[in-house]
């Protein structure tokens, strides 16, 4: 720094600070829907510049179960007592680019009268900037439904990719820049659905006639 002056008669007064660091994060979740379970996926692409961290935090919402979390520069992962926050420690002071994978569980009851529970999201804590994807899986025999009206701070992906997901389709995928992020959604299950292809022969001979009938069921939407 420099400073002139043109009179004795001044002050100069310095403040000191530490240089904070600036996170800013990519944050993609898949959520799949099974029969009596939610299935999180979390990964945060995090780019970390000014001052390097030691420690990185998420905000859990209810009702989740952090199963594991990946981070090739992790020492361990701890969530608190009350399970509303998952904290990321780190070997040492990390600068650049740094990926984070969450896996979690929500249990569902599918006789629960709860109606439009809010899908569960992680949320990054103390980042500057977040650009984050949405993406539901469902099996065929369940539809799970948006309440358009509810919707928070999400908007559709004009260009969505679906990913492989073993048994579930991608059934709606949303973009978001800002918190707070609620989706409300609903699941439905469809009713099993049995189809009978039915063929016969009759074959004649010698005033004989012997008739073979094959019945073949297709099952759908259930066992």
């Amino acid at each position: 720094l420099y400073f002139k002056s043109y009179s004795p008669a001044f002050q100069l007064k310095l403040l000191a600070q530490p240089v904070e660091p600036r996170l800013i994060v990519q944050h993609a979740s898949q959520l799949v829907f099974r029969d009596d379970q939610l299935r999180l996926r979390a990964v945060a692409n995090y780019t970390i510049d000014r001052a390097g961290i030691f420690e990185l935090r998420f905000k859990l919402p209810e009702d989740i179960t952090v199963e594991n979390v990946l981070c090739d520069r992790m020492k361990q992962f701890d969530v608190s007592p009350d399970k509303t926050m998952l904290t990321v420690s780190l070997r040492e002071k990390t600068l650049g680019n740094l990926v984070v994978t969450v896996f979690a569980t929500r249990t569902l009851d599918p006789t629960a009268e709860k109606t439009d529970p809010v899908l569960p999201l992680l949320e990054p804590v103390g980042v500057d900037l977040e650009n984050g994807k949405v993406q539901v899986y469902a099996p065929e025999a369940i539809d799970v439904i948006t309440d358009a009206e509810k919707l928070v701070a999400v908007q559709p992906d004009p260009s969505p990719q679906a990913e492989a997901v073993s048994n579930a389709r991608l059934v709606s995928s949303w973009l978001y820049n800002r918190r707070p992020v609620e989706i409300p959604v609903r699941t439905v299950r469809k009713a099993t659905r049995l189809t009978a292809l039915v063929g016969t022969h009759a074959d004649v001979k010698q005033g004989q006639v012997q008739v073979t009938t094959n019945l073949t069921y297709i099952i759908e939407y259930a066992g």
